[in-house]
Order: C-alpha cells, then structure tokens, then sequence
C-alpha cells in the first residue's frame, strides 16, 4: 500500500510520515484546516501475548435512525449523562477544530446546542463522573481538561493531564477517569494516568505494555480494558485489562479484526466496539461485543453502512451513535440508535 500524506488525507498518516514523527512532529504542523489522525497500515502486528478466541453467535441489534446533530462532525467524541447524550468537538466540515457541544434528548428526540466547549479540538477522551461530562486531551497535543455541567450549563477548568495528548480515550472506573495510551509530541504513548474529580488531582500508574494510540479504553467489572489501536504503523487487535488494584495488566482475548479508532462503550457489562477503521484504512460496519466475565467475543449485527471516527454512548439500554465519517473522511451529521 503506497503511504498517503496527512495533508493530503486529513484523518490518518503515512507510515514515512509516521516514522519521522520525532524532532519536529508532523502531526503538530499540519494547520487545523487540513488535520491528522490515526496511521495506516499495510500488515497488522499479530499480538504476541493475546490469545484469540472463536466468536460465539450473532447479537441482534436493530438499528434505526435518530435526528441529525445540527452539523457534520467527525473525530468527535459522545458521552452519556443520566438522561442525556451529549457530542462534543471533532472536525467540521471545512477540517476546522470544533467546540461544539451537542445535547440529545432520547424522549423528546431534539437536539439542542449549549455551551460550546471552551477549547475547540478533536480527537479528544470524554467520560461522565457523577452525571459532569469531562473532556481530556486531544488534537492538537493538548493537556487541557474541562468539565460541564449540564444543570449549570457551565464549563469549568480542572487541572491539566500530566501529559499532552490527542487520539486519546477514557473512560470511568469508581468515580475517576483513566487516559490510557494515545499520541504525544514524542511519539506513541504508554501512558496510563488517573484522574480523581473530587481532589482534582492525576497519579501516574503503571504504563500499557505496549504502546498504542487511537485505542479504545472501556471500564467494567473493576478493571479497565484497553483494546485495539495502533503500535507504530500496524493496526492491531490487541487487549489488555488494568487492575487498579494491583497496579498490574492482563492479556486478554484479541479483537475479531485488527481495529484504530473504535466507538466504544460499556453496556450491561459488556463492551462495544462499533466501526472504525480497518488495517487496510477502511471504515467499518462492523460491531463487536466483548463479555469480560468469559472473555470471549461475539459479533452484532452490523451498522447500516461504514463508519468511522464517531462518537457512542449507551444510554437506557440503547447504543447512540452519532457522527463520523466515511471512508473517504467525509463527515456525517446523522445518527443511529441500536436496540437489542
């Protein structure tokens, strides 16, 4: 596969890009009107310690359409509040870094905007603690950490992630926010660092071991599990669970496919990975579900057509998806809602 400039195609980069990342990183000089992501891949890496396991039956999912966000917007990220859906950042239409912050309600079916998100960027982590949507991180190499209020309707500023990241996710495990892995001005990151609302403090704990960046980063049954992403240039099918506990990780069964960039929740004790984009750079339709009690993998049906770079959020025993982009990296504005 012939390597394809960022600027060229704003939403990935070249394994010659890649590999030149130290010194000046090509990431951070690519202006916000033409953007990167995640890289390519000609073959991914077979995981070394992860074993791989059968897929059990299909899940049925039906999926329907919800109403469109008031934009396009790809490369953002959607959390769930206790009745509410909100989708925040990303890229608009022109390739311009977002601050949009999105609120759906799943009674009355409307969308509305509030607040807008006081940093605009994209490739961002959110996660919900104690029904506040914090957002962490993202392009470009951000420390920024900001959280919302949506009874307030108000952004307040926290104290900043120990380190800059974008292509970065989180999620919640006892009331604290765990940013796992993602890209930093050095390149990709092992980094596993905990973020505690009530003292509004970060800890640094015991890194991934294996670096990734565009993984996702689920939270259930007391561990944290991080899962695909890419390691230098090949998208992989990686998963690793983190026991705070013990401060120590977990190999656990591989992903169905090699995966960057997932939509990812958490939903009755399981873990969804909705679409993404394939070790041939190719947005998926494909959806994946983790059981953490057996550690085995099941396929759902699929989504209606490819996607990747959006956003997810389980709510009242539904899957949101809201967002993205095709293939070609042309955004959506539409949305899905998936019911088992």
């Amino acid at each position: 596969m012939k390597g394809i400039d960022c600027l060229e195609h704003p939403g990935r980069i070249s394994r010659r890009n890649f590999l030149g990342i130290t010194g000046m990183c090509l990431l951070a000089a690519c202006s916000p009107k033409r953007p990167a992501a995640g890289p390519l891949a000609d073959t991914p890496l077979t995981p070394a310690t992860s074993p791989t396991k059968e897929p059990m039956a299909i899940l049925d999912v039906s999926w329907s359409d919800i109403a469109s966000l008031p934009d396009s917007r790809r490369n953002l990220k959607a959390a769930a509040t206790i009745d509410k859906i909100y989708a925040m950042g990303g890229y608009d239409a022109a390739g311009n870094y977002a601050n949009s912050n999105y609120e759906y309600d799943p009674v009355t079916a409307i969308w509305r905007i509030r607040a807008s998100l006081p940093t605009a960027r994209s490739n961002l982590a959110l996660g919900t603690v104690a029904d506040k949507v914090y957002a962490l991180g993202g392009d470009p190499f951000l420390d920024t950490n900001e959280s919302y209020d949506p009874g307030t309707d108000a952004w307040t500023t926290l104290a900043p992630m120990l380190t800059p990241r974008q292509h970065i996710n989180c999620d919640v495990l006892d009331g604290k926010l765990y940013a796992i892995g993602g890209l930093s001005r050095t390149g990709v990151s092992d980094k596993n660092e905990v973020y505690d609302p009530n003292s509004d403090t970060w800890d640094e704990l015991s890194p991934l071991p294996r670096s990734r960046q565009g993984c996702g980063v689920a939270g259930v049954n007391g561990k944290i599990y991080v899962l695909g992403g890419a390691e230098e240039e090949a998208i992989v099918d990686t998963v690793e669970a983190y026991d705070p506990a013990a401060d120590t990780w977990e190999a656990k069964a591989s992903i169905l496919i090699p995966i960057l960039e997932p939509a990812i929740t958490v939903m009755d004790g399981k873990i969804y990975i909705i679409g993404g984009q394939s070790y041939t750079a190719d947005a998926l339709a494909d959806v994946l579900v983790y059981d953490p009690d057996i550690d085995q993998w099941s396929n759902a049906t699929a989504l209606p057509r490819p996607t990747q770079f959006a956003g997810v959020a389980a709510l009242a025993g539904n899957l949101y998806i809201v967002g993205g982009c095709n293939t070609a990296f042309e955004p959506f504005s539409d949305g899905l809602v998936g019911s088992l």
